[in-house]
């Protein structure tokens, strides 16, 4: 069994590498959600 270590959560200094690793982020999210509300709607 492999275990996952624990990361260190740090902010992102560079302000356009952090608005680039938001943008993906949010993206992935929203289409989760989308995928989501169709599952329950049908």
């Amino acid at each position: 069994m492999s275990y996952l270590r624990k990361l260190k959560i740090k902010r992102l200094e560079n302000t356009s590498e952090r608005q680039v690793t938001y943008l993906k982020r949010s993206a992935e999210i929203l289409k989760k959600a989308k995928e989501l509300s169709n599952i329950v709607r049908h």
